[in-house]
């Protein structure tokens, strides 16, 4: 989801891994999965990394990271996510406190309505990935 999809530059950690990778940096806090790593503030190009607790290795000196952060209050959830959520809720709570076969699929139905909109939405706010020029475009000065 693109509400939930952040970006920041890492701090560099004093303490160097034991080996394999020159730096060590600190995930950021709500950090749940990386979505890229670069080593420049245009998003261009990746670099070789790994993680490994709350830890990111890699050898460059710079690492702006764009990453899925938790996102645990609901007024930073678009309108539309919001609602599938509260429909996929109903639709768990259904046979358990309304003890209803018929309200349950009813609430399913609901539920995939409401995130099909909402991951259409979440689709068309999010512009095409900007790619870094290949040799051939390079070389032409494309």
């Amino acid at each position: 989801w693109n509400f939930a999809t952040k970006r920041v530059q890492l701090a560099q950690l004093t303490d160097k891994p034991n080996f394999g990778f020159d730096h060590a940096y600190a995930l950021p806090s709500g950090w749940l999965r990386t979505v890229s790593v670069h080593d420049n503030d245009e998003g261009l190009g990746t670099v070789d990394y790994r993680i490994e607790g709350t830890r990111l290795y890699t050898d460059v000196d710079r690492v702006f990271l764009r990453y899925i952060a938790r996102i645990l209050d609901p007024n930073d959830m678009p309108p539309d996510f919001q609602e599938a959520l509260a429909a996929l809720l109903a639709w768990e709570m259904a046979i358990p406190v309304a003890q209803s076969n018929t309200l349950s699929e009813l609430m399913r139905q609901r539920f995939e309505r409401t995130a099909r909109r909402a991951r259409s939405v979440d689709a068309i706010e999010d512009a095409p990935e900007r790619l870094a020029p290949g040799s051939w475009a390079t070389e032409r000065n494309i």
